[in-house]
């Protein structure tokens, strides 16, 4: 399989994964927002801002007196005595119990007994309940406060549903109370009114009122606040009070011992008017601040469509990390990401300073913190391993191009399987496929063909090229891969099909053939040289381990041929195989071979032949020089330039594959009437065996017939061991006697009585045409 797309393009289009962790993210910021565990975010923001903007001003109306360690009834009833001009009085601190309980049970036991008057004079002096019920009574501006044991939040369950989607201050709670220790039922009757007391370190959110069993209970708020109850009638019970306080800063707050006023250290015309709270001033002075802010109107409201906010915003948020910022690079998502931070903390601290709204976005600005977190860190591990992908990607691209150019296409592919797939790589694909189709290998290029445009389905002309390849492949039955039958590569003319190529040639056009192929007109794409391409299709004619002696042979001695170089032998540039097709790459001559010249029409003079035949023979002597055999010298083997007057052998190393060979019918492959005696009887030819062939080739320019021709073979062998050949003169008139006698000691029967080199050939020639 291709590898994953590129590094770039994961980052940008790729963001399948960073999508679902955006998802995962945001769905569990959401569930966590169902839960009290993100309050202390949303508050500890919050009370920052308050902290920031709040004013310090006190009204003054708000007065404190701390009771210390604590106050009797009967002190707090001489207290009361005295604040009876002050605007209201709050008891915020628990009255659940009687004083001097014991002594006046025993103050009743001796009522029978004693002085009735006095024991009711003492009961009615230590009576402190009956005392505080009778102040409270007179001053007539008394509130009761009662302390719950145990405090829980409490959805109210008549709001709409949609509130219990996201947890907010805005939404509409009730605090459920439990185990309420409320005041004696005397000192309730007594009073104004009696509201709970929550005893909290911060007062930014206080309850209008309080849960306790199935009913509500009005907050003491309720009750000094009467100017708010108008704006809490549509949210009642859930209304809440804002104020705009710093609940850590009590500064500028009034506060005063009790008994400074009982003893008159503290007058209490200087109450006169006053809002004042009597308990542990450790407690109030928090619910002080608060309720002097209240009355000031310092108060912070919740719009209606502040809770509308907050999933627009979690939802902006969310869309945010799950769609944009995978798409965008680490720098710009960094700055993306800071410019939506920015812009959630500075909106909430806006609306506040601004407008005294609070528009809680703590819960979004989390999930943006969370999500650019975990979302960068995947893009970095993904980014690292894809570095890592792509440096291995790039090093099979350079390993597949590497054996492309070697013509190991199959080796290519393996190798660009394992590459990226990028657009590079649907370029040396395309390139790849063509190089199959060069090589004939249509099946190949059809498989690779239909990969691509799995990959690419409009890319360049794939879908024409793979048509064109699998209607070649049906019509076209290959031998052996790229050869067809006979070892001839498939040179169809179909229009649009890459030209064949054998190696890293390309095939121009057939030019001749042979016993065992055909020879190409080839082109050599490196240097821009032409070539002749000689083909042999060794698999068609040696099987087994015959087929693998024959090319280890071959291949040894065509690189033996390859290092002659001598200007009547025609230069070798290459040698290989390809699907079983040998081939030998050779310098291309222009002129033709001298069998065009061994008719009786076309004979040449004897002098041009006597010639052509000496400058073979000086080849002939070079290559014997080299312990090189030619084997197979005749017409068909030696090229003439008639122009320059130039001679080129070729085929050096070749004969070496026909010598005494059988094809599979038993026809002895090469060409018979060329061969020596020794050859025809199987014997270690050298170099006098090509002699003999140069003289048949002499003979046969000379008279235009062979010195040995016979109906079948086995009586043409026959005749080349046994028999004289015919005298040239026979045939043609002419022939000066120096030829005929070169003729004649080349074709002898023996070797010894031949001439031992080529070079007293060449010499003997030279002398006879007089040169």
């Amino acid at each position: 399989m291709w590898l994953k797309r590129s590094r770039q393009q994961r980052l940008t289009s790729s963001n399948r994964g960073y999508w679902l962790a955006g998802l995962l993210l945001s769905l569990l910021v959401y569930a966590l927002a169902q839960t009290p565990l993100l309050d202390p975010l949303e508050q500890g923001y919050y009370q920052g801002l308050l902290a920031r903007i709040a004013s310090t001003e006190r009204s003054g109306y708000v007065v404190v007196l701390d009771v210390g360690e604590g106050a009797t009834q009967v002190e707090l009833a001489e207290a009361l005595s005295k604040l009876r001009r002050a605007r209201e009085v709050a008891l915020m601190l628990p009255l659940t119990t009687r004083e001097n309980a014991l002594v006046l049970e025993h103050l009743g036991q001796l009522d029978e007994q004693g002085d009735k008057r006095l024991i009711a004079d003492l009961s009615r002096e230590l009576d402190g309940t009956a005392q505080l019920r009778e102040a409270i009574k007179h001053a007539g501006n008394v509130w009761l406060g009662a302390y719950p044991t145990t405090v829980r939040d409490s959805l109210d369950t008549n709001s709409p549903a949609i509130w219990h989607y996201l947890r907010s201050p805005s939404q509409p709670r009730l605090l459920g109370v439990e185990g309420v220790r409320s005041p004696l039922a005397e000192l309730v009757s007594a009073a104004r009114g009696q509201g709970l007391l929550f005893d909290q370190t911060g007062y930014t959110e206080l309850p209008a009122f309080f849960l306790h069993g199935d009913e509500s209970t009005p907050s003491m708020l309720y009750r000094l606040l009467p100017s708010d109850r108008q704006r809490m009638a549509n949210d009642q019970p859930g209304y809440r009070y804002y104020p705009k306080i710093d609940p850590r800063n009590s500064e500028g707050l009034a506060v005063h011992p009790l008994p400074d006023l009982i003893a008159g250290t503290l007058p209490a015309r200087s109450l006169r008017d006053k809002i004042v709270l009597i308990g542990d001033g450790a407690q109030i002075k928090g619910f002080a601040v608060a309720l002097d802010a209240l009355l000031r109107g310092q108060q912070v409201s919740l719009p209606s469509w502040s809770l509308w906010a907050q999933y627009g915003a979690l939802l902006g948020v969310a869309l945010f990390l799950m769609l944009l910022l995978p798409r965008l690079g680490l720098t710009s998502g960094l700055l993306s990401s800071l410019l939506l931070l920015f812009v959630l903390l500075n909106s909430e601290a806006l609306f506040l300073l601004l407008f005294s709204q609070w528009l809680p976005l703590m819960v979004p600005t989390l999930l943006l913190l969370l999500g650019y977190g975990v979302i960068t860190l995947q893009r970095r591990v993904a980014l690292r391993v894809g570095g890592l992908l792509q440096e291995l990607s790039t090093a099979n691209m350079h390993l597949g191009r590497m054996l492309q150019s070697q013509g190991e296409l199959e080796q290519a592919w393996e190798k660009y399987r394992r590459c990226v797939a990028d657009e590079t790589l649907r370029e040396q694909l395309y390139n790849l496929g063509l190089d199959f189709e060069r090589k004939r290998q249509f099946n190949k290029a059809v498989s690779l063909f239909e990969e691509l445009q799995r990959m690419a389905r409009n890319f360049r002309d794939v879908g024409e090229r793979l048509q064109r390849n699998r209607e070649m492949g049906e019509r076209i039955v290959l031998a052996q891969g790229s050869a067809a039958p006979g070892g001839t590569v498939v040179m169809t003319a179909t229009q649009g099909l890459q030209r064949p190529t054998l190696g890293h040639y390309h095939i121009e056009k057939e030019i001749g053939r042979g016993a065992m192929g055909l020879v190409y007109l080839g082109q050599d794409p490196r240097i821009n040289r032409e070539v002749a391409i000689k083909t042999m299709a060794l698999s068609h004619e040696f099987e087994g381990q015959e087929l693998k002696e024959v090319k280890q042979r071959f291949y040894r001695e065509a690189e033996t041929a390859g290092r002659l170089n001598h200007p009547n032998i025609v230069t070798i540039y290459d040698i290989g195989e390809e699907q079983e097709l040998a081939y030998i790459a050779m310098d291309y001559l222009r002129g033709e071979d001298l069998s065009a010249f061994t008719s009786t029409k076309k004979l040449l003079p004897l002098k041009e032949v006597m010639a052509i035949a000496e400058q073979v023979a000086e080849a002939l002597a070079y290559a014997h020089k080299q312990n090189v055999v030619h084997r197979d010298i005749k017409p068909a083997n030696i090229i003439y330039e008639s122009g320059e007057k130039t001679v080129k052998v070729t085929d050096f190393g070749v004969a070496c594959l026909t010598d005494s060979s059988k094809t599979k019918t038993g026809t002895v492959l090469g060409s018979p009437s060329y061969m020596s005696p020794e050859q025809v009887a199987g014997k270690r030819v050298d170099g006098r065996a090509d002699i003999f062939s140069l003289g048949v080739t002499i003979y046969q320019m000379a008279t235009g017939h062979l010195p040995f021709e016979a109906e079948s073979l086995g009586s043409l062998m026959f005749k080349i061991a046994n028999q004289p050949h015919p005298k040239p003169g026979k045939y043609r008139k002419g022939i000066p006697i120096c030829l005929t006698r070169i003729i004649n000691k080349c074709l002898q029967k023996e070797q010894a009585k031949r001439y031992q080199s080529a070079a007293e050939v060449a010499a003997a020639l030279k002398r006879c045409r007089g040169g």
